[in-house]
């Protein structure tokens, strides 16, 4: 975890801001799930249905003493919803672009679909591109190596190096590879949520500071 940030046990914190986190990714490639194992690693965290098709999870993170509220939004691929979807774009302080590792289509759609997407609507928001299902391309490299085979990227499974290179030239703050599974990298996703936002915030801030 990032120095400095933990999350909160007691629900009765006094709030500092509130930070609006949107997921977005293809269907089935683990963002619930990554949630999901956000709540159960803490009692603080909430869900509360939104739309039929947009959940909105709650979590109060410590940021260097200062109580920041996550609501971290998980939203669904339905054909013809899009429009839908995008109504609750606004306000958001950070999107974490999401593919499945053990998905190239969903890698591919990160850029094409998703991230097109944030820069078309909110331009000026920060991303987190996120790689789920990390276990399943561990017990791969695992088997091969168990086999003796050399090291080529399994068919269908995206590279490290592939999604550094992807977050690179979208121009993502950050790219972390988590497992809800094997319950690795989820918490860094919140981390980095947390510290996007601020630096936003802080960076906006600056901006208006203008001596006349």
């Amino acid at each position: 975890m990032v120095e400095g940030v933990t999350v909160v046990t007691d629900k009765a914190t006094d709030i500092e801001r509130k930070v609006k986190c949107v997921f977005l990714g293809d269907n089935g490639i683990g963002k619930t799930c990554l949630l999901l194992q956000l709540c159960y690693s803490s009692n603080t965290l909430s869900r509360k249905q939104v739309e039929s098709f947009t959940s909105a999870y709650i979590a109060n993170m410590d940021v260097n003493g200062k109580i920041y509220q996550l609501e971290l939004w998980d939203t669904e691929c339905h054909e013809g919803k899009d429009s839908a979807r995008q109504q609750n774009y606004p306000g958001t302080d950070v999107f974490c672009v999401c593919f499945s590792i053990a998905d190239l289509e969903s890698f591919r759609n990160a850029e094409t679909k998703w991230f097109k997407e944030v820069k078309q609507l909110a331009p000026r928001t920060p991303i987190v591109l996120i790689g789920t299902k990390l276990d399943l391309r561990d017990a791969t490299e695992s088997k091969k190596r168990g086999k003796g085979h050399s090291s080529q990227r399994p068919t269908g499974q995206v590279t490290h190096k592939e999604a550094k290179k992807m977050a690179k030239k979208i121009g993502a703050i950050k790219y972390i590879e988590c497992s809800a599974l094997k319950q690795r990298g989820y918490m860094e996703v919140l981390d980095e949520a947390v510290r996007a936002a601020i630096a936003k915030s802080t960076k906006k801030g600056k901006a208006k500071c203008v001596i006349l």
